[in-house]
């Protein structure tokens, strides 16, 4: 079977990947979160990396934000993700105080709402954390995949801790386990002891796979009608961002979920050929899931330039689902929101654009 490569040219991010450079001393070069800024909003002229912190507004980069009458301060990390912008999004409709922590300048201003204010820092930079998490009471974190992602996420709990942050929600992942096969799984199970160990208030959230993952695999939607994935015809209970974030709303901002591990699934379990159907009766033109082996679709993936132990991890999520062990569904986000969550037609429709020819 011939396999297009450009079907997983989605799940490639150049950028996740690239090595950073340092500034000799064995650090990335950062920007201070205090540097001193424009006070208008029309000043905003993002011209490259050196200037970029100092052409944005200073009522939105300080890290002494304006704090509620209790003295609530939530830090969100992980902000310019699909599931941080949502939660930025629920956080600043229901005006809590929030603070949005980016690492890339330029992108701290597509985080910005009229009460949330965007601080500049790097997990894997310590020196960089303590000024972020200043008058913080309560944190979500979350990073991107990545191998040194234990060492980041103990970076942060350590910084929390000295910093006085009472709780911290975790964005983990379905089959954390320190025995499983997929080193993802086994480097979220390190730091949800390492978090459990640090005296801090803890709350563990364990998605299945998220709905937004199929964006990626948008290319051969939009131009061949067609998607590939390694998954048989397991039932899946994928999960909507949204609702991922409304979940973390609840546990950063309601009693009673320290000490709690959730599994976080959407409201029904399909497989990628109803899922398939589905999409393509809104999309009112045909679509197709086709089955791939392993095999080729790791193939495909280092085809495209993809790190060898993401390419090896993405197929062994893969193995796991395919066995069924994403089908069942948990009342989580009705308990904790009130709602049922996202069906997939309901995200379908949401994202129609997203999967349409382009030109």
């Amino acid at each position: 079977m011939s396999f297009p490569t450009e079907a997983y040219r989605g799940l490639v991010n150049p950028v996740r990947y690239k090595k950073t450079t340092t500034n000799g001393s064995g650090e990335a070069p950062l920007i201070h979160a205090r540097a001193r800024l424009p006070r208008r909003r029309e000043q905003i002229a993002l011209r490259d990396d050196h200037d970029c912190l100092q052409a944005l507004p200073r009522r939105y980069c300080r890290a002494d934000c304006v704090f509620s009458r209790n003295g609530t301060m939530i830090l969100v990390t992980g902000s310019t993700g699909h599931t941080g912008r949502a939660l930025l999004e629920l956080l600043s409709r229901d005006g809590t105080p929030v603070r949005a922590l980016v690492r890339d300048a330029k992108k701290a201003v597509a985080v910005i709402k009229h009460n949330v204010k965007a601080v500049i820092a790097d997990l894997g930079v310590r020196s960089s954390l303590p000024a972020a998490l200043e008058g913080v009471t309560t944190a979500y974190l979350m990073t991107a995949a990545h191998p040194a992602q234990v060492e980041w996420h103990g970076n942060f709990i350590e910084a929390a801790r000295r910093a006085g942050v009472r709780h911290v929600v975790r964005h983990s992942v379905r089959g954390a386990d320190a025995a499983s096969n997929v080193k993802i799984c086994r480097w979220h199970a390190e730091s949800e002891r390492e978090l459990e160990r640090s005296g801090l208030g803890w709350t563990h959230l364990r998605p299945v796979y998220n709905m937004n993952n199929l964006l990626k695999l948008s290319t051969t939607i939009s131009t061949q009608g067609v998607f590939y994935a390694p998954m048989k015809d397991a039932p899946l209970a994928m999960v909507d961002a949204r609702d991922v974030a409304a979940v973390a709303a609840a546990a950063l901002t309601g009693d009673s979920h320290e000490g709690r591990a959730y599994l976080i699934t959407g409201p029904e379990a399909i497989g990628f050929a109803e899922a398939a159907r589905v999409l393509g009766n809104v999309l009112e033109r045909p679509l197709r899931y086709v089955d791939v082996s392993p095999g080729l679709a790791h193939e495909g993936m280092l085809n495209l330039g993809m790190p060898a132990w993401y390419a090896d991890d993405l197929i062994g999520f893969y193995d796991f689902y395919s066995s069924g062990a994403g089908a069942a569904v948990s009342d989580a986000v009705m308990r904790l929101t009130g709602e049922s969550g996202h069906r997939f037609s309901a995200f379908a429709n949401d994202y129609r654009s997203h999967f349409l020819p382009r030109g």
